[in-house]
């Protein structure tokens, strides 16, 4: 019973993963990348409003 529950995890996690590459286009997220931001723009954060 103890391969069992081994192997429904790793399908499991296959799936999901499956599931984000095809959805979210998951191996795309290494290709982002940072910018600086102007030091004169002002950001107001969102709790504050």
């Amino acid at each position: 019973m103890l391969i069992s529950v081994a192997m429904f995890s790793r399908w499991s996690q296959e799936n999901y993963f499956r599931y984000m590459r095809q959805e979210y286009n998951l191996d795309a997220l290494i290709d982002y990348k940072v910018e600086e931001i102007d030091g004169t723009k002002k950001a107001v954060n969102p709790k504050y409003r």
